[in-house]
């Protein structure tokens, strides 16, 4: 299956989780027009997750990465992405391609309504892992930036916090400056 990540899963490492879609394999970058990026979805931690949030206004749009994922993953990502408590839904959208003039129908999550906090803020090592699958994969350096200036929360849960850093791999972050850095 096509699968277009917008938030965390967007870092391979993350993705690629025996938990989540080991099969994952990136085929390209796109964007879901119509679509703005919100940091507003109920985690199962209880802090803001990803969601793309419909607004029907094409200069709207939600950058990410576009997997090829086997079916034999689909019931481990579902899980990972909170659908068995209904916190994410699965939608087929369409994403144009940041490469060339393609498009793609994709499966992707959004959140469900009952799941929707806008008082709600991430926790820095989430928003870590979204900047550096940004990164990873040249999103468009505007759209990067903004990821950057999201107001995120340190993880009162070391422990949870200190795992979820591991996956940036060759990524560093620097907390104190608000920066993620590419080693």
């Amino acid at each position: 299956m096509k699968y277009f990540a917008y938030g965390s899963n967007m870092l391979p490492r993350r993705l690629q989780h025996a938990s989540r879609a080991p099969s994952a394999v990136c085929t390209g970058v796109g964007m879901l027009r119509g679509y703005r990026l919100r940091f507003h979805k109920r985690g199962m931690d209880g802090s803001a997750k990803c969601n793309a949030e419909p607004t029907d206004d094409a200069s709207d749009v939600v950058c990410g990465v576009l997997f090829d994922v086997n079916p034999r993953d689909r019931h481990a990502l579902d899980e990972s992405e909170d659908c068995t408590r209904g916190g994410y839904l699965g939608a087929t959208v369409s994403i144009e391609s940041l490469q060339d003039d393609g498009t793609a129908q994709a499966e992707t999550y959004l959140a469900a309504r009952n799941f929707i906090d806008d008082s709600l803020t991430p926790y820095d090592w989430y928003q870590a892992l979204v900047v550096a699958g940004a990164l990873e994969h040249r999103l468009p350096s505007d759209y990067v930036a903004q990821l950057r200036k999201v107001t995120a929360l340190r993880d009162p849960e070391d422990l949870r916090r200190e795992q979820a850093l591991r996956l940036l791999g060759k990524y560093r972050v620097d907390f104190e400056a608000g920066r993620l850095i590419l080693m």
